[in-house]
């Protein structure tokens, strides 16, 4: 099968070990939060090949995930590398769900690639019951981290399909115009946070 070569999928089967490990630290560091809300349902906005929920499974197979995605491709190849997800195609700034409809919705490399990604996050505040586990790349330092090894060096490190840039300052307060914020980490070069929804 044919998969579109977004940037998601590049990060997540290049094999520079430096990479690989970087990937594998942001990984463990979003199961620990993951598991600390003792959910067991969570629905992955975004969830482009399924590479993130395909670890998660790894380490807790009770999980129930369901995935949304706009990219077909991208879909196809995560059913069959997590035939046991519930998948839809559809648009983050409309989610096909109802109100508080899970505990938790996860939201990984996403919002920076979006025109509108408050309304992107109103979504996802509007669906979940309980929390919100949320990632973009820590600025200036994703960019410095892609410099230095040369990639995109036209563009200063940037990569082409990111259209927003967040320091841990701006990252914070735009999660702040939905949620309350319960934890950040920030492996290299990412930030993360698990969000409240207001009122529970």
């Amino acid at each position: 099968m044919k998969v579109t070569q977004r940037s998601n999928f590049q990060k997540h089967t290049n094999p520079n070990p430096l990479q690989r490990q970087l990937v594998e630290r942001f990984h463990g560091r979003l199961a620990e939060l993951l598991n600390g809300t003792e959910t067991n349902l969570l629905l992955d906005a975004g969830c482009g090949e399924g590479f993130v929920t395909h670890y998660l499974l790894q380490n807790r197979n009770s999980l129930c995930v369901w995935g949304l995605d706009i990219d077909r491709n991208a879909l196809q190849y995560n059913g069959e590398q997590n035939p046991q997800n519930r998948l839809f195609q559809g648009d983050i700034y409309q989610l096909p769900f109802a109100d508080n409809a899970f505990p938790l919705v996860m939201c990984t490399e996403v919002l920076e690639h979006l025109e509108k990604p408050l309304e992107a996050l109103r979504e996802i505040e509007r669906v979940t019951s309980q929390y919100a586990l949320i990632s973009v790349p820590n600025e200036p330092f994703f960019r410095l981290a892609n410099f230095l090894r040369g990639k995109n060096l036209s563009a200063w490190g940037n990569d082409a399909g990111h259209l927003h840039n967040w320091t841990v300052t701006d990252f914070r307060r735009l999660l702040e115009t939905a949620f309350d914020i319960a934890e950040t980490h920030f492996p290299f070069p990412w930030s993360l946070a698990l969000c409240r929804k207001r009122g529970t």
